[in-house]
């Protein structure tokens, strides 16, 4: 799990997984790929999409 943040990777990877996130692409959200899978602009995307993030990034 990233160090700097565990909360925050723990909550995107939920969130992705909750909107259907491919199984052939489960290996991206492993915590060694999930810093060039997070830089993607697409999952950058879908992440400031989800309400949910939107609602835990509130709270902040």
């Amino acid at each position: 799990m990233p160090a700097d943040k565990p909360w925050a990777y723990l909550r995107d990877i939920l969130c992705l997984l909750s909107i259907g996130w491919p199984a052939h692409r489960l290996l991206d959200l492993a915590p060694v790929c999930w810093p060039k899978t997070s830089a993607d602009p697409d999952v950058q995307n879908l992440l400031a999409a989800n309400p949910y993030r939107r609602l835990t990034l509130l709270a902040e």
